[in-house]
């Protein structure tokens, strides 16, 4: 089975306490776990600079207040560069970057500037918008390249929102969870539903006495074969559905110790 492909967008990413070069550590993890984690190239410049300038602004910030008698090594040995490449070299999450290829896109994002069309500010006087334009077409590019039917987008941004109305395949999400119920939403289907409560019914052991609908799916994830597991919470417990290519292979009460 594919897994889904998640892009993501700078403001979804930015770790303004610099612990960590991509922010939302938890989050990541997760999407790690079920999903292809996308990072366009402008991205991943946008974030290097990003901290770049946060260095710089809190070690002109330090000389400035800290007192010489008080210093136990000089702040200025400190290569900005280094302490970046280091936030990069411990990521723990795969992450697979994408560039534009098409350089006639640039006309496209000089008309999309021209037009004041999202991701561009409608109302704004300036062109702020260049780099979202060319996030939203590097997006674009990348779909077309692959074969999946649909792409996810991780961004807090609206812009983006109203930039990929028109393009049911790029689904716009704001966090894990959305992701979880976008994910899971082929499940939702009333043909899926009614084979599921046709294979658990017979299953004796596991005394599931309610029907199931689709509001009793509550987590979506992979296992090592690469078969989806999908949990319900039903009559107070929780079960663990495998399914692979719309097949249902089996169901047992999870294990909560």
């Amino acid at each position: 089975m594919l897994r889904e492909k998640v892009v993501f967008d700078t403001n979804f990413l930015l770790e303004k306490r610099m612990k960590n070069f991509f922010g939302k550590q938890n989050e990541l993890i997760k999407f790690d776990e079920v999903s292809d984690i996308i990072i366009p190239d402008m991205v991943m410049g946008e974030l290097t600079e990003k901290y770049k300038r946060i260095f710089r602004d809190e070690k002109n910030k330090f000389d400035k207040q800290a007192l010489p008698n008080v210093l136990e090594h000089n702040i200025s040995d400190i290569n900005i560069e280094e302490s970046i490449q280091n936030l990069i070299d411990n990521i723990t999450v795969k992450y697979e970057i994408i560039e534009l290829i098409n350089p006639k896109i640039l006309y496209k994002i000089k008309e999309l500037a021209l037009r004041k069309k999202p991701p561009f500010v409608s109302d704004d006087g300036s062109d702020k918008g260049f780099k979202d334009a060319y996030i939203y077409f590097t997006v674009l590019e990348y779909f077309n390249s692959i074969d999946d039917q649909y792409v996810f987008f991780a961004t807090n941004d609206k812009l983006f929102k109203e930039a990929f109305k028109d393009n049911p395949n790029i689904v716009v999400i704001e966090s894990y969870d959305e992701f979880i119920k976008q994910s899971v939403s082929e499940f939702y289907d009333d043909y899926f539903i009614s084979n599921l409560n046709e294979f658990i019914k017979p299953l004796d052991e596991l005394s599931i006495e309610s029907e199931v609908t689709k509001e009793h799916i509550i987590n979506y994830s992979l296992n090592e074969d690469e078969n989806q597991l999908i949990t319900i919470n039903i009559d107070d417990k929780n079960y663990i559905i495998e399914v692979d290519s719309g097949e249902i292979l089996s169901c047992e009460l999870e294990d909560l110790e």
